[in-house]
């Protein structure tokens, strides 16, 4: 409408139009659709539809990945329901979240669920992408990725040390750095590490100090 002339309620305005079409559509396949045909095609059709995609770095059945893609699509319904203006929204969501990795331990056991965590860690999806390129075995993505988890959880903790000086912690870092290179250069080999650096940045990233 030409009366709305602010972006954002140019967006707000657009998002009521695309649930109010939403909904609509719905209620005309509730209407052709059996519950259980409904339910199939909003899970396949729902952004939580995704899950296989996301999880192809490890094995799950078809039982679950629906199971799991049904607690996406309810998180996401959830939501949707929070009132971005709310103090209380922050605490809601990290609650909803902890919900949510509750289910997803539940669906595929401890062991499993670990292997969930790292799957779904875009910096193991970096790792991987790049031991692929070098033709390295999936057990070398899996223990580079261990070793830069452990290697940047232990910078973190160096970095905000605050009994040590800048000095301190940069030699500190340092250390971290070049022990980490030795391990990985082990991992992955002296002939196909040149270029695993070449393409990870994290590295270098490891000695830095914040600005």
């Amino acid at each position: 409408p030409e009366s709305l002339t602010n972006r954002n309620d140019i967006r707000r305005h657009r998002e009521t139009q695309q649930r109010e079409l939403s909904a609509a559509t719905d209620q005309k396949l509730r209407a052709v659709l059996s519950p259980e045909e409904f339910e199939e095609y909003s899970l396949r059709h729902s952004p939580a539809a995704q899950v296989r995609y996301r999880l192809a770095r490890m094995t799950v059945s078809e039982a679950e990945a629906r199971r799991l893609a049904q607690a996406d699509a309810a998180k996401n319904d959830a939501e949707r329901q929070f009132d971005q203006k709310d103090s209380t929204t922050k605490a809601a969501r990290a609650e909803l979240e902890q919900r949510m990795q509750e289910e997803i331990q539940t669906i595929l056991g401890p062991e499993r669920y670990a292997d969930y965590q790292r799957v779904t860690d875009p910096r193991y999806d970096q790792t991987a992408r790049i031991t692929d390129r070098l033709q390295l075995p999936e057990a070398t993505s899996v223990a580079v990725y261990q070793a830069r988890v452990e290697a940047e959880k232990l910078a973190a903790r160096l970095r905000t040390d605050k009994s040590a000086s800048a000095e301190e912690r940069r030699a500190a870092l340092e250390v971290i750095r070049a022990q980490t290179e030795r391990s990985l250069r082990q991992l992955v080999g002296p002939t196909a590490f040149p270029d695993f650096q070449q393409y990870s940045g994290w590295l270098d990233a490891l000695a830095r100090l914040p600005e």
